[in-house]
């Protein structure tokens, strides 16, 4: 299988008919159930994946602080 037809297929799993967006490891079983196999699926599928501008967008966002916690002791 070539890296063209490795591209086309994840992009079916990936984004699918009605635009899903897989992530890596769902990428992964759905290829396999399709019968779809190379040797470096796992390191292309987390490139795909990582690589997609939607999901980029529309990934949740850490709300964290941008410094550490400070403990404050009761007396």
């Amino acid at each position: 299988m070539g890296q063209k037809e490795a591209n086309l297929d994840m992009a079916e799993v990936h984004e699918g008919y009605c635009g899903a967006h897989q992530c890596e490891i769902k990428m992964i079983w759905l290829l396999r159930s399709k019968g779809v196999y190379w040797s470096t699926i796992a390191d292309n599928c987390k490139a795909y994946a990582r690589g997609c501008l939607k999901c980029q967008r529309h990934r949740p966002l850490k709300h964290l602080p941008i410094e550490d916690f400070h403990f404050i002791e009761n007396l």
